[in-house]
């Protein structure tokens, strides 16, 4: 018998017939059909794994809110069709979907309730467009779920309608009730206005966008929400990736603010299309002081810092920091006495070094000494420019030896 296709009722008459090898026949179905009626033969199937599973239809049936789905839904699976009835899986703890296939709206809503267990859902890929309010509705409120990834962009005015419901019929603390990581696009005021309801997150990892397609300047609200009281304040990691196309501006002491309120953070990562004017070493100072956890550090922007910056960074998170990439220019000319180093560091990225003079004679020694500092600060790594200018390459060529 050919099971690369098969349903139920061949299935159940084989297993009727030669249950020892009901498994290595399991391994050969790609395509599955429970038809109506057909979940009471599920109890053969326990134990089985169906691990070469590309497509599963459900159709409705007394027996489903019995049925759990683990057997079938295993990674290689790619369609997910759920037809009428109730499904459920309440076993399910984790969940990834890459495409909705011929799953409808509704089933697939049905699916979710049924499924009180599930810990992890990702949905990516081509169920961008499958994510609507109905079903974020229904995610907000999985009561055990901790971590989410959507591929879907999160629009204020898809939030706001959430809110207006939520609170209408008094559930909006009941969102996302033990949600602890988080990764998703999501339009900064959206962002904001989730961030109050996420009391449990420990994990951030968002792509932020604007809903403004206006050309001026566009200053951050998500970095100033988060520095507030009572928003996330469990976090450990927190990831921010602006995508927009217009430079989104953040105040130094605004990022100060954020991580004096968070002061548990072990990772802090702000990328993307930013500026930060006037960033200097006391915010970098007054940051690294608030932050004695962090491991991972990204500050994609520019900024003017010297070897005071440097050295208090490495005296205060040296011991655990293992990333330190900030995008700044950096003047390494002041560095007497400075006797401390990253002892844990695996990366160290900087912006520019720039040099004390622009006479060639001069920048040659220099850029021997700086390199020595370097090799000193950071002695496992070796330094990485993302900027570029001769005194840099000097620097870099001279650590190479």
């Amino acid at each position: 018998m050919s099971l690369g296709k098969s349903s139920i009722v061949a299935l159940a008459e084989f297993a009727d017939r030669m249950y020892k090898d009901l498994q290595k026949e399991a391994d050969k179905v790609t395509s599955l059909e429970f038809k109506t009626n057909d979940a009471k033969e599920h109890r053969l199937f326990e134990g089985i794994k169906f691990s070469n599973l590309k497509i599963f239809s459900l159709h409705g049936a007394d027996h489903q809110d019995r049925m759990p789905l683990r057997p079938y839904i295993q990674p290689k699976l790619e369609q997910l069709s759920l037809l009428g009835g109730s499904a459920s899986d309440r076993l399910l703890k984790e969940l990834f979907i890459d495409h909705p296939g011929s799953i409808s709206e509704q089933g697939f809503i049905r699916f979710l309730r049924g499924s009180r267990s599930l810990k992890k859902l990702v949905a990516v890929h081509r169920m961008k467009r499958f994510i609507c309010y109905s079903v974020f509705s229904t995610i907000c409120g999985m009561t055990e779920l901790q971590a989410l990834e959507l591929a879907t962009p999160i629009s204020a005015g898809f939030v706001a309608t959430l809110l207006r419901y939520w609170f209408q019929f008094g559930m909006a603390r009941t969102f996302f009730p033990k949600l602890h990581k988080l990764d998703c696009t999501a339009e900064s005021s959206a962002l904001a206005e989730l961030s109050p309801y996420l009391d449990h997150l420990t994990e951030l990892n968002a792509g932020i966008e604007h809903s403004s397609a206006s050309s001026a300047e566009v200053e951050d609200c998500i970095i100033q929400n988060l520095a507030e009281p009572a928003r996330c304040p469990n976090l450990r990691i927190l990831v921010l990736y602006y995508l927009v196309e217009e430079v989104v501006y953040i105040q130094p002491q605004v990022l100060i603010n954020l991580v004096q309120r968070h002061p548990q953070l072990t990772a802090l990562y702000i990328c993307g299309n930013i500026a930060a004017e006037g960033f200097e070493d006391p915010h970098l100072i007054s940051m690294m002081q608030a932050l004695p956890q962090l491991k991972e550090l990204q500050l994609e922007f520019d900024g003017h810092l010297t070897a005071i910056a440097l050295a208090e960074a490495a005296k205060v998170c040296g011991a655990k920091l293992v990333e330190f990439d900030v995008r700044a220019s950096f003047d390494l000319q002041n560095r007497t006495g400075i006797n401390v180093s990253f002892s844990q560091l695996e990366s160290l990225v900087i912006g520019k070094l720039v040099p004390s003079s622009n006479s060639a004679d001069a920048m040659a020694t220099e850029a021997i000494d700086t390199a020595k500092f370097l090799a000193e600060l950071a002695p496992a790594v070796l330094v990485e420019a993302k900027s570029t200018n001769p005194f840099t390459d000097m620097v870099i060529e001279n650590m190479k030896r």
